[in-house]
């Protein structure tokens, strides 16, 4: 993925955002998994909510990218 995928993996749904956060979780032993944890836990919580909130889905969605790009990041030494 590169930085325009990032661009374009916001503006998809809270639902997509969080199967590809799904996708890339991390072993459950790894020091990731915490962090990720976290970000996946507000993502589901949101899913969740009968009443759709926009601005938060917004807000999550851009968080749950950031961790991922920073993650990719991390990985491919950038």
């Amino acid at each position: 993925m590169n930085n325009k995928g990032f661009d374009e993996l916001r503006e998809q749904s809270l639902e997509d955002v969080y199967n590809v956060l799904y996708k890339n979780r991390p072993h459950r032993n790894s020091k990731k998994y915490k962090e990720w944890s976290y970000f996946e836990s507000i993502a589901y919580e949101e899913l969740l909510e009968e009443d759709e909130r926009p601005h938060d889905c917004t807000r999550i969605i851009n968080e749950v990218v950031d961790y991922l790009e920073r993650e990719w990041k991390k990985c491919n030494h950038i």
